[in-house]
């Protein structure tokens, strides 16, 4: 569309509406004025046949029961104003002066009923009299078509003039005000949302539109509702990816940070080992010193290729269906020497009855390995290690606690990102890199399942790790 053509939404809808208006009203003048002036000629004759003038040019007798029948009479007055006849001996047949006048006026009164008197001068014998034809005013609707020499064409066209003059007047007010309402209904609320569109372009979701600028019309409501809920989740996606950018540096920092001590070695070591600086004898620990470090960075590798394995949308399970309650049986089994070794007393409250999840065997059994490990890494001997399988409706809860000391606040926070650990001098050698917990969380929640951290105490353990799996029906 070329730009000489464009029109704005606004200005579109208003010469829409009121091309509309204008028509509908210059319709409605036409057929109004058609139909006043047909209508007043038409009623205009009707009227004339129940008038005094077309009455007594008639044969009385004739007309004298068209006239009883809308329940009227006729009268001939005397040139004394005396009653020389009476159409219908039920009707008043004394009239005062004060009637003559009313009836010379066009109305009369009696027994509370209001009639509209037309009157002719007759001439009889060559004597005056005066015919008065009289009947209910429900008959007679407008005066000036009673009888047709009182009808003034002057008035009828100053009437129609100011009718239309009026017409225009309100017509103007009605558009002036309805293009006034459209603008505020309409055309506001589509700038603002322009406005709201230009910010998204600009990536700026720090806003939401106005709810006042939609005046409680449906689809605005319904569309500024729609926006700012996009906006809401936009904004909350921005955060979350900044936040996700912060904790990528922080990875690669961490990341040089776990591999820098490491390498340092080697390389310290090789090169002394190579320019002759250490002695053959005493090669055999540097050379074994190299090989412990190159198997750290061998194992932070295979750790750090394991998270970002199950963080692939794409990386598929081998799920099976399973009792979890014999799966976490062998688990506990499987450590037990270990926990002997530390001294950790062992409570095991699992249900006999069969509980089935479907997980991955293998890859699940390295959140138990992680887990136990850590109460291993991260607590004095002596401690009560305690697990519990709790049925929860539609969840299965599995509850790995110990009688150890609590986690510091802080960071309890971030327990389960990379490389978060309360080793404060991030010593490679003790193999406490804080990636454990990260894997074990990636892997959870892989089975669509949920892992957190609490620290309410209890008879049997202060701090526990709690993993929820959907149980299968």
């Amino acid at each position: 569309m070329s730009k000489n053509k464009q029109i704005t939404f606004n200005k579109f809808l208003f010469i829409s509406i009121l091309s509309i208006v204008l028509i509908v009203y210059v319709y409605n003048i036409l057929t109004s004025s058609i139909l006043e002036v047909v209508g007043n000629k038409i009623f205009s004759n009707i009227a004339y046949k129940y008038s005094a003038d077309y009455i007594f040019n008639e044969d009385l007798s004739k007309n004298k029961n068209k006239i009883k029948k809308l329940d009227g009479w006729i009268l001939i007055l005397n040139n004394d104003l005396s009653l020389s006849y009476v159409s219908d001996n039920n009707v008043p047949k004394d009239y005062s002066f004060d009637d003559i006048v009313n009836l010379n006026k066009g109305t009369f009164k009696y027994k509370g009923r209001t009639y509209f008197a037309s009157m002719k001068n007759i001439e009889k014998n060559g004597i005056n009299k005066y015919g008065v034809v009289i009947l209910p005013t429900k008959y007679i609707t407008n005066r000036v078509f009673v009888t047709p020499g009182m009808q003034d064409s002057g008035l009828f066209l100053l009437f129609l003039t100011l009718k239309v003059i009026l017409f225009i007047l309100g017509t103007f007010i009605v558009v002036l005000i309805f293009s006034k309402v459209l603008h505020k209904k309409l055309y506001n609320p589509l700038s603002e949302l322009e406005k709201g569109f230009k910010k998204l372009k600009e990536e700026d979701y720090s806003f939401s539109l106005r709810k006042q600028e939609y005046n409680n019309i449906t689809e605005f409501v319904f569309i500024q509702n729609e926006f700012n809920s996009t906006v809401k989740s936009l904004r909350e996606f921005q955060k979350e990816r900044l936040e996700n950018d912060k904790k990528r540096i922080q990875l690669f920092i961490d990341i040089r940070h776990d591999f820098k001590t490491p390498i340092t070695v080697i390389k310290g070591f090789s090169e002394a080992i190579i320019n002759g600086k250490i002695p053959i004898e005493s090669s055999k620990k540097y050379l074994e010193s190299i090989n412990k470090n190159a198997s750290n960075i061998d194992s932070l590798l295979n750790e750090l290729s394991e998270i970002i394995e199950y963080e692939d949308y794409s990386y598929n399970l081998n799920l099976e269906e399973i009792d979890f309650c014999e799966f976490t049986r062998k688990a506990i089994i499987d450590f037990l020497p270990i926990f002997e070794q530390n001294d950790m007393n062992v409570i095991i409250n699992i249900p006999d009855e069969k509980l089935y999840v479907k997980i991955d065997q293998n890859i699940f059994s390295r959140v138990f390995k992680n887990l136990m490990k850590n109460i291993i890494d991260h607590n004095e001997k002596h401690i009560t290690v305690y697990f519990s399988i709790e049925n929860c409706f539609k969840k299965v809860k599995l509850i790995i606690g110990d009688s150890g000391n609590k986690i510091n606040e802080e960071l309890a926070k971030n327990i389960f990102e990379p490389f978060v650990t309360n080793d404060t001098s991030r010593n490679t050698s003790n193999k406490n890199r804080g990636l454990g917990l990260s894997i074990a969380k990636k892997i959870v929640e892989k089975h669509n399942g949920q892992i957190f951290l609490n620290q309410n105490n209890t008879e049997l353990y202060n701090k526990s790790f709690i993993i929820e799996l959907n149980k299968l029906n």
